[in-house]
């Protein structure tokens, strides 16, 4: 079955009633499948055909909001679906008919028949579905006369239906499906399939409007895991430092929460050469051996003499870093300057007293 589209969301109609022109037919008894313009046939001929229900699809499918109007006239079902389980409502949600959509509702067509209906929607949306959820799938696709009435059909914002709805809005970052989502009672905290906060993507996408919407909401960051990453370390990770510093603000364990990999921020920072984000890390209380270090975890200081920075050092220093701390190597950082023959650096080694034996 074909993915109905803006430009065309037309469907051809099977008409099962007799040919009376063709009278050898008519003795036969013979039905001929003849194929219906939308345009064209009149709802006396479908309601005499019995094709009404496909007439009405059709119609809905089309966003031709007179035809649905004449044929729910002149008696056609509401909510009959066609062949794969699909109401006149649906269709016209899928294909973004907003009018056709208002009228179907006014004529009592039942929402409750759209969690069912999209059980369907696997054969418009392809291979994607298999990694979204429902409402995931309707707004990563902007169809929000869809999104707007599957909301008011009350589908659960948790779940096969509606997990990640929230993450998926903050990602494309459209207001307007935000607030809908809140309104309609959104989790702030629930992750997506990837393990993702709405906190945490909003931090990556660098939308601190956004960000705050969701902080004044109640939204609280995760810890990490083998998967997720605290929404502080990725927004220093992209450069947001302004929203680094918020979150920072509102939760200052995160100065020494450690991403996925066990680096904590200002190994990170000293990792990248970022002086100024470890500088700040260090005002703000960064440990430079926490009490937990994972496997992954790595000297800071001797980072620092790796990467040749005389700041970082400096910085490190003036932080009462233990020198003589040794890495996995075995080799303190002066005597790992020594070896890269950084003049500059083993001279402040020296000049803080860095032990010098071996």
């Amino acid at each position: 079955m074909s993915s109905p589209s803006k430009e065309n969301c037309r469907i051809p109609v099977t008409d099962t009633s007799i040919d009376t022109t063709d009278e050898k037919s008519q003795d036969q008894g013979s039905t001929h499948v003849v194929i219906a313009d939308l345009e064209t046939e009149t709802t006396e001929a479908a309601s005499e055909a019995k094709c009404g229900p496909s007439l009405l699809i059709g119609a809905a499918t089309a966003g031709d909001v007179d035809l649905v109007q004449e044929l729910l006239a002149a008696g056609v079902p509401v909510d009959a679906q066609d062949q794969d389980g699909l109401s006149a409502l649906a269709m016209a949600a899928i294909c973004g008919h907003e009018k056709v959509v208002d009228v179907l509702q006014d004529a009592g067509a039942s929402t409750d028949a759209l969690h069912a209906d999209f059980m369907a929607l696997k054969y418009y949306a392809g291979d994607s579905f298999l990694h979204n959820t429902v409402l995931e799938w309707t707004i990563l696709h902007e169809k929000k006369t869809l999104l707007k009435a599957l909301l008011l059909a009350g589908v659960p914002l948790e779940g096969d239906m509606g997990r990640g709805a929230l993450c998926a809005a903050i990602w494309r970052g459209d207001m307007h499906i935000i607030n809908m989502l809140l309104d309609a009672k959104a989790h702030i905290n629930t992750s997506d399939a990837d393990a993702r906060s709405p906190l945490r993507v909003a931090a990556e996408k660098g939308r601190m409007d956004i960000l705050n919407i969701l902080l004044d909401a109640g939204a609280v960051q995760n810890y990490p895991s083998s998967v997720e990453e605290p929404a502080f370390m990725v927004a220093l990770k992209k450069g947001h430092n302004d929203i680094a510093k918020l979150l920072l603000l509102r939760f200052p364990a995160s100065v020494n929460m450690p991403d996925r990999e066990g680096l904590t921020p200002l190994a990170w920072a000293v990792d990248k050469k970022q002086v100024e984000t470890a500088q700040m890390l260090i005002d703000a209380g960064a440990k430079l051996y926490p009490e937990r270090l994972t496997k992954l975890q790595f000297d800071i200081l001797n980072t620092a003499v790796d990467r040749d920075s005389i700041e970082l050092v400096n910085m490190l220093l003036a932080a009462k870093e233990d020198q003589n701390l040794y890495a996995s190597d075995q080799s303190s950082a002066l005597i790992n300057a020594s070896i890269r023959g950084n003049v500059q650096i083993v001279k402040e080694l020296l000049s803080a007293r860095a032990d010098t034996e071996i």
